[in-house]
């Protein structure tokens, strides 16, 4: 025990003598005596004062030592300043005389007015092509008339608005602050617009579109406001409006002026009319009736043929789109859609539709790898549209032999007189023997009529025939034209073969029997010119 805990310790003896001594135990006190005061508990007194004292916190410590290394921290600092170059001071800068700073003061409300009514009033007067989208290069045009004024900050938009209070504004300018409003404003502005600039606002949706052609009375509002809506704008919208409403919600008067509308859109109005064939209930006569009304339909059917989007329109719809608009270019296509079964009549169709030598072949490559259906038909149909077309095939492709006797085969299972000038022209081809070409002049004369007797004596004077050949022209002239006109082709020959040959032509019965006349009549071709024939 240290010496100041021992000194603490006496005094605190001697305070208890003092405190027992004063209270000393004292007589029961009289009824009405003051009472005294308690005795104090010395026990817990010295129990209070034996307690250890507690330990010494350490937080007292940490602080010394924070204290102490940050006095060591300033010193550092000021020692390394010391050490430090002199630095020259930088000089205050003088105070000069205060300018006022100026405020941009804001235009006056007159200087943008002005301005919009004329640019609406001069773009309203403009002449914009349908080809484009009017409403959309009328905004734009407003826009570049506005230019200086939206970059000085003015909200064109609002002064647009407040544009339609001038009662000097004329009906066209007036529109066209709508049509701006429904183009660039906000939704504020456009629920306050009329009924077709609010649907314009909309982006002509397909819903609102759909309620109002549902509706007979408001059908005319609908076509009224796609038409000045431009091109590309309704393009889209009618394409929208006929994929979603079912056709027996659609009046038939609708429907047909919402596909005349696609037709005249131009390029994209035909694409959506032939895309519409695999995503709307829209029967694909209807779509090949506007289709044929569209001036740009046989440049989007060409375009499509040749192209993998084709794959995005009806096969057979895009097939008879090509036959009503005789689109040679897809002569390729309907040559690849025949070896489906599905559309081997639809191709078929087409070919024969297109009547060009291109088309010819293509028939002529399908019958000779098996067909199901027979092309004999179609051939037909392509040789009424076109006579000359076997002729002008035959000179333009290089056919191989097999398809030159398949050609010649066909007109024979043809049976019609169509096909009489193509087994003509078949005659003259070099690729087929001479008993084929023989047949042919045959088949031309069985099937043809006098027309033919003009290219039998051409065929006939030909150089280097054969005399069955040219005998069977000749009986071929007198059974079409008459004998008169067979025997005009023999002033050449001596006066007895002439009369011979005239003897059997005017014969009834020789024409009867056209083989026995065509032997004898080749006898007397083949033979010399000094020979007499018996």
């Amino acid at each position: 025990m240290s010496g100041r805990e021992h000194d603490a310790r006496e005094r605190f003896e001697r305070a208890l003598e003092r405190a027992r001594a004063r209270h000393v135990e004292l007589p029961h006190a009289e009824p009405g005596a003051a009472t005294p005061p308690p005795a104090p508990d010395l026990a817990a007194i010295r129990a209070r004062i034996d307690r250890p004292a507690p330990p010494a916190r350490r937080w007292s410590r940490v602080a010394i030592a924070a204290a102490g290394a940050l006095a060591a921290g300033v010193a550092i600092a000021f020692a390394l300043r010391a050490l430090r170059p002199n630095e020259p001071r930088a000089q205050p800068i003088p105070a000069g005389p205060s300018e006022p700073i100026a405020t941009p003061t804001p235009p006056p409300a007159a200087s943008i007015a002005e301005p919009v009514a004329n640019a609406l009033r001069e773009v309203s007067a403009r002449a914009w092509s349908e080809a484009a989208d009017p409403l959309a290069a009328r905004a734009d045009a407003l826009d570049d008339a506005l230019a200086a004024q939206r970059a000085a900050g003015w909200p064109i938009a609002r002064w647009v608005e407040r544009a339609l209070s001038d009662a000097a504004l004329d009906a066209p300018a007036r529109t066209l602050a709508l049509d701006y409003l429904a183009l660039r404003g906000d939704r504020r502005l456009a629920a306050g617009l009329p009924p077709g600039h609010r649907l314009l606002a909309a982006a002509l949706d397909a819903a609102a579109l759909r309620a109002l052609f549902a509706d007979a009375a408001s059908t005319e509002l609908a076509l009224a406001e796609l038409e000045r809506a431009g091109c590309a704008r309704s393009t889209q919208a009618v394409r929208r409006v006929l994929e979603t409403l079912p056709e027996s919600k659609l009046d038939a008067t609708a429907r047909d002026a919402l596909l005349a509308r696609l037709a005249r859109c131009g390029e994209p109005g035909a694409t959506a009319l032939l895309e519409l064939s695999l995503s709307s209930s829209v029967r694909h006569d209807a779509l090949r009736a506007a289709l044929r009304t569209a001036p740009e339909a046989a440049l989007v059917v060409a375009r499509l043929a040749r192209s993998p989007r084709a794959a995005a329109v009806e096969p057979a719809l895009l097939l008879g789109c090509a036959s009503d608009l005789r689109v040679d270019a897809a002569a390729a296509l309907a040559e690849r859609s025949a070896a489906d079964p599905l559309l081997e009549q639809p191709a078929l169709a087409c070919l024969a539709a297109l009547a060009t030598p291109e088309a010819l072949v293509a028939l002529l490559r399908i019958d000779a790898h098996g067909a199901e259906v027979d092309v004999a038909p179609y051939l037909v149909r392509a040789l009424r549209s076109d006579p000359d077309l076997g002729r002008r095939a035959l000179a333009a492709a290089a056919l191989p032999r097999e398809h030159v006797r398949n050609l010649l085969a066909l007109c024979d299972r043809a049976g019609d007189g169509s096909a009489a000038p193509c087994a003509l022209a078949l005659a003259a081809d070099a690729r087929l023997d001479a008993n084929e070409r023989v047949r042919a002049v045959e088949l031309a004369i069985e099937l043809g009529d006098a027309t033919l007797a003009a290219p039998l004596r051409a065929l006939y004077d030909a150089p280097a025939q054969p005399p069955r050949l040219r005998a069977s022209c000749l009986v071929g002239a007198a059974r079409l034209a008459g004998a008169p006109a067979a025997l005009a082709w023999l002033d050449a020959l001596p006066p007895s073969r002439r009369e011979r040959i005239a003897n059997w032509l005017n014969a009834e019965r020789a024409l009867a029997q056209p083989i026995t006349t065509v032997s004898r009549i080749e006898r007397e071709l083949a033979a010399p010119p000094t020979s007499v024939s018996l």
